[in-house]
């Protein structure tokens, strides 16, 4: 049965009866619209807003008068959401759009409503995808959420999909640079860097004059030296100069120094490595037996320590795993990964 005072208190909500309180916010056409809520429902749920309404000063946040609170900084879409989430409304309907979600958060952070903080957070780890992983990833690196970890996963796994997004050409220039760091990524070439990296700049050049200089982090951090010479030529991203030092430096058999370019001239194409990472990060693993899962026996061990494998089989395995001393598969030579991933091919764990 549902809790009658508060089918009463969202009533007076949809109603705005009773009304104590009007916030004031700004509209996506830029017009100032009106909203009312109750103080003391707020104050329950908000240390902030028990703050603004009953503490013993009135903060500096926003609070004109005893009834009107101007907000700024948080549109009316994201602002409503949030008031109805509070009263108890089934919102996500209102929070398709990944914009107005991040509007929610951010009121949900700004007031301290850890209810619904919790809300918005899990919802945009449900939601995330390759479309609003950068405008998601802006907000967990601003509020350190541990949706971030998720962010960089799919930046990585997904990074040509990711450059080709219009929602790339609208992200700030500080979540460029930091996705073009990446040591690697699921990319075709380096010159799906620089061909987003130009986009990029021509999108962004008309409303900031600057755009080319804020991002040079991010061209200085392109491998140049795994492309070609016509390649380097007929960007525009580098100066004559800059082409000339490039081009020159392709054939040397030393690392030459190229500063402030980035000298690495490892190929952080991972389409291949990729495709091979997805189905063995649950199978070659320390603590669990894929084959001994497989034959619902014990399964707490590794499968290079299992008894029911073969001599030569443990050895190819426990030799690459200790090889790299337990890290990240990411970071094995491509030649060792193929090494595992054919073996648990072999053994039907993964099919051809």
């Amino acid at each position: 049965m549902e809790n009658i005072p508060q089918k009463a208190l969202r009533v007076l909500l949809i109603d705005q009866k009773r009304c104590d309180v009007f916030f004031h916010c700004k509209k996506a056409d830029g017009t100032w619209s009106k909203y009312g809520a109750h103080k003391f429902w707020l104050s329950l749920v908000s240390d902030v807003f028990e703050a603004m309404f009953f503490g013993e000063t009135v903060t500096n946040g926003g609070v004109t008068d005893e009834t009107n609170v101007w907000i700024e900084d948080i549109n009316f879409d994201g602002f409503v959401a949030f008031l109805r989430h509070i009263y108890g409304f089934t919102i996500n309907d209102e929070l398709e759009d990944d914009k107005t979600l991040v509007e929610f958060f951010c009121c949900a952070h700004k007031y301290n409503c850890v209810v619904a903080l919790k809300f918005a957070e899990e919802l945009m780890k449900i939601r995330l995808s390759v479309k609003n992983v950068l405008l998601f990833f802006e907000i967990a690196d601003l509020y350190d959420l541990q949706t971030l970890r998720y962010c960089c996963r799919i930046m990585c796994c997904q990074m040509s999909e990711i450059l080709s997004t219009s929602e790339f050409l609208t992200s700030k220039p500080a979540t460029v640079n930091f996705l073009y760091g990446f040591p690697c990524g699921a990319i075709n070439s380096e010159m799906d860097f620089v061909w987003a990296l130009e986009r990029y700049v021509a999108f962004n050049k008309k409303n900031d004059e600057k755009i080319a200089e804020k991002i040079r982090p991010a061209l200085q951090q392109i491998h140049f030296l795994t492309t070609s010479a016509n390649d380097i030529s007929h960007t525009a991203l580098l100066s004559q100069e800059e082409k000339k030092m490039l081009i020159g430096s392709l054939s040397s058999k030393t690392t030459p120094s190229i500063k402030p370019f980035n000298s690495s001239r490892k190929n952080r194409c991972m389409k291949k490595r990729i495709d091979m990472i997805w189905p063995l990060k649950d199978l070659f693993v320390p603590n669990t037996c894929a084959y001994c899962k497989r034959k619902k026996v014990a399964e707490n061990h590794s499968i290079w320590n299992c008894s029911q494998m073969g001599d030569e089989s443990r050895r190819l395995l426990s030799r690459v795993y200790v090889q790299y001393q337990h890290t990240n598969l990411i970071d094995y030579d491509l030649f060792d990964l193929m090494k595992i991933y054919n073996f648990f091919c072999e053994q039907k764990f993964i099919a051809y």
